[in-house]
């Protein structure tokens, strides 16, 4: 062989021992370090911490919000306000002097347990800092607890070096009710002291008051009677990419899987999405639909709730740092884990199988809240080649930007068309992976014998828009490529359900509730899939939509049967659209039909809805901690 070939044959060796080291070695590596993280992660929760004693099997826990509960009488503070407390988010707090008492009057249950609340002090001078307080508790005029206070430590203020300044912080206090024999409850707080105060110019804050019943119920052993549910909530995964060449697992089951087309979320976001599904109500009963409106009410049941109080064993993932707990997101579950952010379905597979090996023989509800589909679009690399994905991470601060700038400006020509395809390439990658570790999740069920007993629903929260209305992500309209979302269906046996009809994921918790036969006198706004009617009306919104030098401001709209009408009140414009004929909300036809009978009568049912609604001022005054502010900022909403 000549050397002139021998050196091209050296040079061509070359060129692909430095595209193996910049493409695959460098992701080889990633991964290996991901997988030592999740091994570290997943000996930090033991298997003992997801074991229940005898005790905790059999009881569980409800929260009362005496703040939101009506017929509690409140007095003796001086104001109530909603205060903004750095990394505890906005609370609404009552406010009272030094040495004055908060009391509060209310019933207790015969299973009431304990009384939890918050306080601390809003405002107080620099000399009494070193001084001792002391918080005295009273029942029924009664003291129950004298508990010393220190302002000046730790455990009120906490130091943020960066800032050079201390930051307020909460304590959190538990009263016994268990050997308090009377109904009725005359709780009074107050903080005084027994040095003497030169400064009692002393403001403190009383929050977070709870009741804490303990209910007893009796856990249902898997006799095969009932069936299991897994709900697996995709974040942001399209209605148009299940059941094609990126879902190869799926099409494969394709004959164990109903799927509901169309099905519509209620808002192109995750707050207000989630929480309906897991409420089966509109945004306005369960409280969840904008930024400071991010709690759900405690005057309302959650899915989990109705399946505990049942019998049924529950459990909760989420990756989300929306849905957590401090949102009222774990209620109703025995088990609720948030580990982390951003994370795939993968990640939960260990937990469920120990979870899955402990409690199998108890009927159990899941619920699975996982990111592959949510930006940053980082699947493994594996996924990427079948996708045709670069093998380069993407920056996703630069994608941000781009979102703001094409958001914000309503402006698509602001970002180039290559590296759009670039990015829902990406995208693509991560339903490949989805899609797969779907498989990996059937493929446990089917080893520890549960599939058969065992009912899976696989829907996402919203879409994800790539320009399709001028928009990129989510959040910043109402038109279908947002609402319209996959509800997919797995398992054996499936009671019937009334097809060719149009859904709501709202229809998820009472088609549940009916299934296992179980009691409810909510009024719900999602319909059973068994009782679905010809007749469909949906009422939609979000309050986050992007306009020009204006910033985000609210828009609402209805889908009624094949019509669907979208409104801006900050505007006042109106668009209307016949999805039978445009599918894709691409001809808005308000000047056509704004004198028809049916726009009228469209009209009329939406103006029903949105008398109800939260419709501010045009210039929105959200007040938000900086901890969720920063949390926001990172998902891209701001």
């Amino acid at each position: 062989m000549s050397n002139e070939k021998k050196k091209n044959i050296f040079d061509i060796k070359l060129l692909l021992r430095k595209f193996y080291d910049f493409f695959f070695k460098r992701n080889l590596l990633r991964l290996k370090r991901r997988s030592l993280i999740i091994k570290f992660i997943n000996r930090m929760y033991h298997l003992n911490s997801i074991k229940f004693n005898k005790d905790q099997l059999n009881t569980i826990t409800r929260k009362i919000y005496l703040q939101e509960t009506e017929g509690v009488d409140f007095s003796g503070y001086q104001k109530k306000q909603v205060c903004k407390i750095y990394k505890f988010g906005k609370e609404d707090i009552f406010i009272s002097r030094y040495d004055t008492y908060l009391n509060v009057v209310f019933e207790k249950c015969e299973n009431s347990e304990y009384l939890e609340f918050q306080y601390g002090f809003i405002r107080i001078p620099l000399e009494v800092m070193s001084k001792i307080f002391k918080l005295e508790i009273y029942i029924n005029d009664k003291i129950v607890s004298s508990i010393n206070c220190h302002p000046s430590r730790d455990e009120f203020f906490m130091e943020r070096k960066q800032e050079k300044i201390h930051s307020f912080r909460w304590r959190k206090v538990k009263v016994s009710l268990r050997d308090i024999k009377a109904k009725k409850i005359n709780l009074k707080l107050r903080i005084t002291s027994d040095e003497d105060l030169q400064n009692k110019n002393v403001t403190i804050g009383w929050t977070n008051i709870n009741l804490i019943n303990k209910i007893k119920v009796n856990r249902i052993k898997n006799e095969g009677k009932r069936k299991n549910y897994i709900l697996v909530l995709c974040d942001a995964l399209r209605y148009d990419k299940v059941f094609t060449e990126l879902t190869p697992y799926l099409n494969s089951i394709s004959d164990d899987c109903i799927m509901l087309d169309p099905t519509y979320s209620v808002a192109s976001w995750t707050w207000p999405s989630t929480a309906s599904i897991l409420t089966g109500m509109l945004p306005m009963k369960h409280q969840v639909y904008k930024f400071d409106k991010n709690k759900i009410s405690s005057k309302v049941k959650t899915l989990p709730e109705y399946f505990q109080e049942n019998g049924y064993l529950t459990i909760g993932f989420t990756s989300n740092p929306l849905i957590t707990e401090r949102f009222g997101f774990d209620r109703g579950f025995d088990h609720f884990y948030h580990p982390g952010n951003y994370l795939s379905l993968d990640f939960f597979l260990p937990y469920l199988k120990k979870w899955l090996k402990l409690y199998k023989e108890n009927h159990f509800l899941m619920f699975i809240h996982t990111m592959e589909t949510h930006e940053p679009y980082d699947a493994p690399f594996k996924f990427k080649l079948k996708a045709k994905a670069s093998m380069i991470r993407y920056s996703l601060e630069k994608y941000h930007q781009f979102t703001k700038d094409v958001n914000h400006n309503n402006n698509p020509s602001l970002i180039e068309k290559k590296y759009l395809e670039k990015i829902v390439k990406q995208y693509n990658a991560e339903v490949l992976h989805f899609d797969n570790n779907l498989k990996r999740l059937v493929k446990m069920l089917k080893v520890k014998n549960l599939y058969e007993d065992t009912v899976l629903i696989i829907f996402s929260d919203h879409g994800e828009e790539f320009l399709e209305h001028g928009g990129l992500t989510h959040d910043q309209n109402i038109y279908n490529t947002l609402l319209k979302v996959p509800l997919i269906v797995i398992g054996k046996d499936i009671k019937d359900i009334q097809k060719d009809m149009k859904y709501s994921l709202m229809d998820i918790l009472p088609t549940l509730l009916d299934y296992e036969g179980f009691y409810s006198d909510e009024n719900f706004d999602g319909t059973s899939l068994n009782k679905k009617t010809s007749d469909f009306e949906l009422f939609i919104s979000s309050y986050n939509c992007f306009v020009k030098n204006r910033g985000r401001n609210p828009k609402f709209g209805l889908i009624f049967n094949d019509y669907k009408i979208i409104y801006f009140p900050i505007l006042n414009e109106w668009e209307f659209y016949n999805l039978e004929k445009d599918p894709n909300e691409k001809k808005n036809i308000y000047e056509e039909v704004k004198d028809t009978e049916i726009f009228k009568k469209v009209k009329a049912i939406f103006a029903g809805y949105l008398k109800k609604s939260d419709i501010p001022s045009e210039k929105q005054t959200e007040q938000i901690d900086k901890k969720l502010e920063d949390t926001l900022r990172g998902m891209g909403y701001i």
